[in-house]
């Protein structure tokens, strides 16, 4: 009887040692995830990790090769490395397709193969691994998209070495390489849309800069910090955009940037910038403000085109016209010439070319005429303007051909002082209204991008724990429905939604068995669940979310008397977000169907949040919650239906 005690404490004390081997594994996996570069270093240390913590005898993971039906080691570690070397493995139907790598691989099943030493299944590979030792082996199949993308392998000395606690983990490890896989594909295509998009900015010519809303400078492309004379070392020592400009015009463009931040269109602005070896320019500047989702400006964008030489030109024609000819001919800006009759009297050489005209047979037609296919002059055109109002005046026009012109009104005066003519100037904008396009675009597909990895975020704990399946959705629906009868505002709001959905990532360290465990658990058991609040914060803490995501979601078990986990945090020191969240999680977790009970009634929640708000539980939370409920705005009826 002794003896039977005996061997009983030591099988408990081996399965918990192994069970301790497994979560500390699963959570150095959890790491690796966020640290790989990428597919050969993930496969690579998920090997090692587990010859290191669990002691296998040899692991290694094949890629399928689908015109051979072959497996391809990628990675491996363990001992006797030369194994892989000396046996050919497939999935096909030959007797090399019949192991349990290729039954894996078939089956999108794990395969163990118990004993190596008699199962005539594993005869092609029976020899060789003998003689390294080799007893018994499991093969789970990584899937990916629904397709068993290759295998991960594992060998033991012993036979009959593989049991369903083992199954379950291993299973466990392939999801996470498929998570990884997936996350590695995901920052592939980020990448490849941000460098798209840089290589299309620093191949134009003109200066395109972005400042966030203080005005400090955190992008200047390739012609920018040529024209400017600046270097990265001053864009990252905080240079203002108003620091570029000389001192009359600050004041001037600070108020523009305002308006700009408030959403106020202000069209192109002139300014005098000064470069940083004191050289000034005049430039051309306008800006398209950037938003994020719920509609916050974040940032601004704007082209600057340099048209000094241009101004320096236009005071020239003013002194004199007999000069007008020689230098209009020389620029690659279209000018026109025209009366007040809207007649074209003489244009350059540049619009004579990209306006195909010909004086001979323009000389009777108006403007509007020949150059946009008009019977009456356009709507807001800045010519018209300047003839009747004898001041400056500039628009932005498309011609029939889709090109897209700032055009400028000069008005010319006799000398008592009234206007007789005026001067047309066509600066060519449309390369940089694309360019803006494009940029309006690639920030869109980033915003995507990073929904799509929330979303993914948010699957993962789903795939591991069916019974919990959408709880996190609805904790966030709760939630959001919350901080909206307060009156958050909406970017608080969507943080809180954000945050909600992905509140149970850290479960993603806790095992399967666990979590769908029926019964009541064990005092080490919901320990380790506790631990899913900081895991999940330890992974999210380096993403750079708008919103403090991982605070929100380590402090999401915290309550106000301190008897929460994992910080024992009191009522003023649990952000807000954090005191929505609670009464959110619990309110559903209640109502909803659990392995170890099935769902408690709305009311049973209702009096736990009642009896507790102020011990455990904002009460003016609770309260708003409540009366939500009751009013039908959260229904709850639908919810779980």
């Amino acid at each position: 009887m002794k003896m039977n005690s005996n061997n009983y404490k030591i099988a408990a004390n081996n399965k918990v040692n192994k069970f301790k081997k497994y979560c500390k594994c699963i959570s150095k996996i959890s790491n690796i995830l966020l640290t790989v570069k990428d597919e050969q270093d993930l496969f690579q240390k998920i090997c090692d990790l587990l010859i290191e913590t669990v002691n296998y005898k040899l692991v290694w993971i094949g890629l399928i090769k689908d015109k051979q039906f072959e497996v391809k080691p990628v990675a491996q570690s363990g001992f006797k490395k030369d194994y892989l070397s000396s046996i050919k493995i497939t999935y096909n139907d030959s007797q090399y397709g019949k192991g349990p790598t290729g039954e894996a691989i078939k089956t999108h099943k794990p395969s163990i193969m118990k004993n190596i030493k008699e199962d005539p299944a594993y005869k092609p590979w029976r020899k060789e691994a003998l003689k390294r030792g080799y007893l018994s082996s499991i093969a789970v199949p990584l899937i990916y998209k629904n397709d068993v993308i290759g295998v991960l392998n594992i060998y033991s000395e012993k036979a009959d070495d593989f049991n369903g606690e083992d199954v379950n983990f291993l299973m466990n490890i392939a999801r996470k390489i498929a998570i990884g896989i997936k996350t590695l594909e995901s920052e592939k295509l980020l990448l490849k849309s941000e460098k798209r998009f840089k290589n299309l900015i620093e191949l134009l010519p003109e200066t395109i800069f972005e400042t966030d809303i203080r005005g400090k400078i955190i992008y200047l492309n390739k012609q920018g910090y040529k024209k400017s004379g600046y270097s990265r070392t001053d864009i990252d020592k905080g240079l203002n955009v108003l620091q570029v400009l000389i001192p009359e015009d600050r004041e001037r463009a600070r108020i523009n940037f305002q308006w700009r931040l408030q959403g106020k269109e202000i069209g192109f602005k002139e300014y005098t910038a000064q470069r940083k070896d004191g050289a000034k320019y005049i430039c051309y500047t306008g800006s398209n403000v950037i938003k994020d989702d719920t509609g916050k400006i974040t940032s601004i964008i704007s082209a600057s085109l340099d048209v000094t030489k241009l101004r320096e030109l236009e005071k020239k024609i003013f002194q004199s016209e007999q000069e007008k000819s020689a230098i209009l001919n020389s620029l690659e800006q279209p000018i026109l010439y025209r009366n007040k009759e809207m007649k074209i009297l003489w244009t350059n050489k540049a619009a004579k070319e990209i306006f195909n005209l010909d004086l001979k047979n323009i000389k009777d037609h108006k403007c509007y005429e020949i150059l946009h296919n008009r019977n009456k002059p356009i709507k807001d055109c800045p010519v018209t303007k300047a003839i009747k109002t004898g001041k400056f005046q500039k628009n932005e026009i498309a011609t029939p051909d889709k090109k897209i012109y700032l055009v400028i009104g000069y008005p010319v005066k006799n000398g008592a002082g009234n206007t007789t003519n005026a001067i047309e100037i066509f600066i060519d904008l449309t390369d940089i209204r694309e360019s803006e396009k494009l940029l309006k675009e690639s920030y869109g597909k980033i915003e995507v991008i990073q929904e799509e990895i929330i979303k993914t975020l948010s699957s993962i704990i789903e795939l591991r724990d069916p019974y919990t399946s959408g709880h996190q959705q609805k904790v966030a629906y709760i939630a959001a429905s919350i901080a909206i009868e307060m009156g958050l505002d909406k970017d608080t709001i969507r943080g809180i939604n954000t945050a909600a959905i992905i509140h149970d990532i850290g479960k993603i360290n806790i095992p399967a068995s666990i979590l769908t465990k029926p019964g009541k658990i064990t005092e080490l058991e919901y320990d380790m669940i506790k631990t899913h609040s900081e895991t999940g914060y330890n992974m999210l803490k380096n993403i750079d979310f708008p919103w403090p995501i991982a605070k929100i979601v380590l402090q999401h078990h915290e309550r106000l008397d301190g008897s929460g986990y994992p910080q024992g945090l009191k009522d003023k020191n649990i952000i807000l977000e954090d005191k929505i969240l609670a009464v959110a999680d619990v309110l559903e977790a209640m109502t909803s169907h659990r392995p170890y009970r099935p769902a408690l009634e709305l009311d049973l929640a209702i009096k736990e949040l009642e009896e507790n708000k102020g011990i455990l539980y904002d009460s003016g939370i609770v309260d708003i919650c409540i009366t939500l409920i009751k009013k039908g705005i959260v229904d709850f009826h639908n919810l779980h239906k």
